[in-house]
């Protein structure tokens, strides 16, 4: 028979005072993985990559490389190669010789001094024609769970 044994580490003698506890949990664990929900939830409504789904996969392209600087061209690349873009994304632009998606590649650049960019929150500087990622980048990609 399991002993119904409360520990008294843990008996907070006032149920309120536990839910209170197990909500402040709970609403924690929603505020970390809120980023990843919606970066979930682009992918899930949307066709298009968005801007926002591709700063990690950009940050981890940088991070592989040894001195963590990659140009833009080759992010290009590498997320191409990485989120195989379709539809819309994969689209020639008007007048132009490239595609949607390396546009939306090379926005993070261009939407840099956007309060909710890495570059404005320190996760990657830009330099020359691409981006180095930052030590505060690097520790970033290291909190994120596996997957």
């Amino acid at each position: 028979m399991i002993s119904q044994r409360k520990d008294p580490e843990f008996d907070f003698g006032d149920e309120s005072i536990a839910s209170s506890l197990k909500q402040d949990i709970i609403d924690s664990i929603r505020l970390y993985f809120s980023p990843f929900i919606a970066i979930a939830d682009d992918f899930r409504n949307s066709a298009r990559i968005s801007e926002r789904a591709i700063v990690i996969p950009a940050l981890k392209a940088a991070a592989r490389k040894p001195d963590g600087y990659i140009s833009t061209s080759e992010l290009i690349l590498e997320l191409e190669n990485a989120l195989r873009p379709t539809g819309e994304d994969a689209e020639i632009l008007k007048n132009r010789a490239d595609t949607r998606f390396s546009q939306i590649v090379r926005n993070l650049k261009s939407h840099r001094q956007s309060a909710t960019s890495m570059f404005a929150r320190g996760l990657a500087i830009e330099e020359r024609d691409g981006l180095r990622i930052t030590p505060k980048g690097r520790a970033f990609l290291q909190e994120l769970p596996d997957s």
